[in-house]
């Protein structure tokens, strides 16, 4: 390699982070607060209900549980459709009979699709976030400001024309451009549950709480990328709930996110493993089991305003 070829060229290279999106610190210089309730633990549900779109060339990268061939092979795509004709139901009735309410990111695409399964989701009374236009549609910077921004009008006005009103952004693949931030809170999102790099929720310097993400412990990192057994997953998460649950109670809030996708978790062999984790979550006396929107909500009133972030 020669140094002509612009691959160490980086103009946002400098001392510290390569952005301005917030202000960086450790756990430990955390606010100290508590859950309503007196609880230290907070625990959301996440169950994302996706789309992809068919198509080999989609731009950006492939997310962890695309069909790999796209759109040819019927097996993997009715695969996913599972997920929306049967396994989102019984991961619901799950949770409704522990006194839950689940977050469910919903791709725009899906929506359009099938408007009927939005009004069935109804009765179990979930969060509905927004998850972009389609799974397989990322975000990144090689995007022009135009096209990430249309990405976005895209996915909340379709969800808005079927009464879906967000609060929470999820992106599909965990992806954002620089951008993203700045266009979800321009747009009244309050919340975005993208960057796993902490366990307690922080302010971005635009006023948009970043609530923390299930990515090390959801099942496609596990079952999927993994190649872990369902009760593998079910005893990681547990173990995760219960070790925050203890350092928590001593140090200061804590969130945990479960993230399950229901055309895996969903399934008759694996769907004891989530009933496990949910049975275990409503034990915990130190645990508030509540929706992203209620967390992030609870979090921007406690949180201070850090380098110019707006308050509310």
């Amino acid at each position: 390699m020669n140094s002509g070829d612009g691959y160490l060229e980086y103009p946002r290279r400098r001392r510290g982070m390569d952005h301005d999106l917030y202000r960086w610190r450790t756990i430990g210089e955390a606010p100290f607060y508590r859950w309503p309730g007196g609880k230290s633990l907070a625990v959301w549900f996440c169950i994302p209900l996706e789309q992809h779109r068919p198509s080999r060339f989609v731009p950006g990268f492939r997310p962890a549980g695309a069909p790999q061939w796209q759109p040819f092979d019927y097996r993997e795509w009715t695969w996913r459709d599972y997920g929306h004709r049967v396994g989102i139901w019984r991961l619901l009735r799950i949770l409704q009979g522990a006194g839950i309410r689940a977050t469910v990111p919903v791709n725009s695409d899906l929506a359009r699709r099938f408007p009927e399964l939005l009004g069935d989701l109804f009765e179990f009374e979930p969060e509905l976030m927004a998850h972009g236009v389609a799974a397989n549609v990322v975000h990144h910077d090689a995007m022009t400001p135009a096209d990430e921004a249309s990405l976005i009008d895209e996915c909340l006005s379709t969800l808005a024309s079927h009464s879906v009103r967000c609060r929470g952004w999820l992106s599909p693949g965990f992806s954002e451009s620089l951008r993203t931030a700045d266009l979800l809170r321009e747009r009244g999102l309050t919340y975005v549950g993208d960057w796993v790099n902490d366990d307690t929720p922080y302010r971005f310097t635009n006023g948009l709480v970043s609530l923390p993400g299930g990515y090390d412990t959801s099942d496609l990192n596990v079952v999927w990328d993994g190649a872990r057994s369902a009760r593998d997953w079910s005893e990681q998460v547990m173990a995760m709930l219960g070790f925050l649950a203890e350092e928590a109670a001593a140090e200061g809030p804590r969130v945990a996110c479960v993230m399950v996708h229901p055309w895996l978790t969903g399934q008759p062999h694996r769907v004891d493993s989530f009933r496990r984790v949910v049975d275990f979550a409503a034990g915990l006396d130190s645990c508030w089991r509540a929706t992203g929107a209620e967390i992030a909500g609870h979090a921007q009133a406690e949180l201070p305003t850090v380098d110019g972030a707006v308050e509310g």
